[in-house]
């Protein structure tokens, strides 16, 4: 997996297939696998998001802004634990259409002794952090035992079996069951701490339906388990997985650093109005995951059997992500103290509105670094280059969000997020544009200038935010049946 496959190999394959073929007949699964994909992937964003939601307007700023630290350190002792094994299984099972039990234990057996070894890493960060309290320890330590059940979850298994449905239910009981617990808790006892104990409590649930759901369905194949092969199995996945796994846990310090430097260096009120800013763009982006479990598969097949079918198929996957987060995120640079109000209720979080801003800038440069890293480098198995690349990024945000961040505070953290998501764009584009040539106009000219008519539509006539939110659905609908009749246009001619 960590040799990348030669361009020349790729171009005399004789099991090329006619590129027109292989574009009509993965049309419509790409649309429905992603369709399935996003709109699950929504329904458990959208219930983590009003976890966050009820947990600013039940507790103090300055509890929320703990949550939020607490989280974005979880967030690497979560990615320690997955270390790119989803990725990696589903990838296997795509490719053998079956599930062998020697690497669905390897993968659970790895994650959960992970996920310890990461929740011990985490409270050992905690002891050399100034300030540090009894509530952050118990706050780091639950969220991360809370990543120990999710080890049997499996559901990169059914992403792997195009079972996308399966998946996103498995997600969605997940994150309600969370929703649930937390605001048992909380009108329980009133204590911040319910909240990771909570997620540990959904996480064991949701895996319990996972493993059910598997021994249900047959997809099992009949195998005689052994110690042995066990162990061997767990050495041939942390052996062949390593650098997918480094680059995943890379990707995640790009995302939660900021948070961390704003905690470390600002105080818990600061975090708390930064998360206030950084959330909604952060959570709707973690849509882009949900598309590209949907698309990455179809985006694999291609890049070994058909170059031109899989440009088709990219230029695709591109122009269907901006159409879906560009228009909002255009549109949310000009809402900004409006949406903050409506979600947060209190006045204090109107410091927020410039981090929001500068994150609906973000947004689209987290997708288009996740489609070219994933959708390019990950697919023609070019895993180092897609390490270095964010080994880079990374550099660029250690040494300018601290600075910027003394210079600028929150707004400074903000730009040096996105000055680092940048460099990360520029570069996969850079190195993917020898396998893809990408049309960025087709991408993007009709999403931000629908977006940005939007706004000033609104602005025009004055709008409430509700007024407004439905002028911008009426500008989605026209760009959704522009974008249809162009698709149409296309498969007839």
């Amino acid at each position: 997996m960590s040799e990348a496959l030669r361009t020349e190999k790729l171009l005399l394959s004789k099991e090329t297939i006619p590129a027109d073929k292989g574009s009509i007949a993965g049309i419509g699964t790409l649309t429905r696998n992603s369709a399935i994909a996003m709109a699950g992937g929504l329904l458990s964003q959208g219930l983590k998001f009003v976890v966050y939601l009820y947990i600013a307007r039940a507790f103090s700023s300055s509890d929320f802004g703990s949550v939020a630290f607490a989280n974005a350190i979880n967030a690497f002792v979560y990615v320690i634990s997955q270390f790119g094994f989803p990725v990696f299984g589903a990838r296997s099972v795509a490719r053998s259409g079956r599930v062998e039990p020697q690497l669905l234990l390897a993968i659970a057996c790895c994650r959960a002794g992970l996920a310890v070894l990461g929740t011990i890493a985490a409270l050992g960060f905690l002891v050399l952090t100034p300030g540090a309290t009894a509530r952050d320890y118990a706050l780091v330590g639950f969220f991360g035992l809370s990543n120990v059940p999710l080890a049997g979850l499996f559901d990169w298994v059914f992403q792997g079996l195009n079972r996308q449905s399966v998946s996103a239910v498995l997600n969605v009981i997940w994150q309600f069951f969370w929703l649930a617990f937390t605001y048992i808790g909380a009108r329980a006892w009133n204590n911040i701490v319910v909240v990771p104990v909570a997620l540990l409590a959904a996480g064991v649930i949701a895996s319990l339906a996972g493993i059910l759901w598997i021994r249900l369905s047959n997809v099992m194949e009949p195998s005689r388990l052994s110690a042995n092969g066990l162990r061997e199995q767990i050495w041939k996945t942390m052996s062949t997985g390593h650098l997918l796994g480094t680059g995943t846990i890379l990707l995640n310090i790009l995302i939660w650093t900021d948070t961390i430097v704003v905690r470390l260096q600002l105080g818990d009120r600061a975090v708390g109005w930064y998360a206030a800013g950084n959330r909604v763009a952060m959570a709707v982006s973690m849509l882009s995951n949900f598309y590209m479990q949907a698309a990455f598969p179809l985006l694999c097949g291609t890049s070994v059997t058909n170059l031109a079918a899989f440009q088709g198929h990219f230029q695709r996957a591109y122009n269907e992500l901006m159409l879906l987060f560009l228009p909002g995120s255009v549109w949310g640079l000009f809402y900004a103290p409006a949406v903050i109000l409506f979600l947060f209720k209190r006045q204090e979080y109107l410091a927020a509105v410039p981090v929001f801003r500068i994150f609906q800038l973000t947004l689209p440069l987290v997708v288009i670094n996740l489609l070219f890293g994933t959708g390019i480098l990950l697919a023609f198995h070019e895993d180092r280059a897609y390490r270095r690349i964010l080994i880079a990024a990374v550099v660029v945000l250690f040494v300018l969000c601290p600075l910027f961040a003394r210079l600028g505070g929150i707004q400074g953290a903000a730009l040096a997020t996105l000055t680092a998501y940048a460099v990360s764009v520029v570069l996969f584009h850079i190195r993917g544009r020898r396998l893809v040539q990408p049309s960025h106009w087709e991408a993007l000219a009709l999403p931000a200038l629908g977006g940005l008519a939007a706004a000033l539509l609104g602005l025009l006539v004055h709008a409430g935010l509700f007024l407004a939110i439905a002028i911008l659905v009426i500008a989605y609908a026209g760009m959704f049946l522009s974008y249809r009749r162009r698709l149409l246009a296309g498969s007839t001619a």
